[in-house]
């Protein structure tokens, strides 16, 4: 497993080199059990409120792939489960992590 900066590095770094620039602002990464009783991650990718494109359904599937081979090249056996969603929807969530 890979430490908790590392992780956000890899993730962000990767994610944003498949999507507009600027798009992407950060990531929020945190560990969750599956129902199948594995630990995983849960991916959020925070977009900008500023670029009204929400991204495509073949620009999420390149992140997704793209991040899930480069955190198994680096190590990394949680596997993902991704959201999408705003600075705005997150405000909105009523989430107090984010």
């Amino acid at each position: 497993m890979l430490k908790s900066q590392e992780l956000n590095r890899i993730v962000f770094e990767t994610a944003a080199a498949h999507m507009a620039p600027g798009q992407l602002r950060r990531v929020i990464i945190d560990p969750f059990v599956n129902s199948a009783d594995e630990i995983g991650l849960r991916i959020t990718a925070v977009l900008s409120d500023a670029d009204p494109s929400p991204v495509s359904g073949d620009t999420a599937l390149d992140v997704l792939l793209a991040v899930s081979d480069r955190l198994s090249e680096a190590g990394e056996t949680r596997q993902p489960a991704w959201s999408f969603a705003t600075e705005e929807e997150l405000a909105h969530s009523g989430d107090p992590d984010t």
